[in-house]
């Protein structure tokens, strides 16, 4: 994690916490849902 934290202004425990959310949640993003209309889709909450 000490990539992470090179030349940003974050502290070692906020860094940890971004990691885990990321390891354990991760994001998937599907090119068709980049542009959602919020008034047709609501797959986004």
């Amino acid at each position: 994690m000490g990539l992470l934290t090179q030349g940003h202004p974050l502290d070692w425990e906020e860094t940890k916490k971004y990691a885990h959310l990321f390891v354990r949640d991760t994001v998937t993003v599907f090119e068709e849902k980049l542009q959602l209309d919020d008034t047709q889709d609501t797959d986004h909450f």
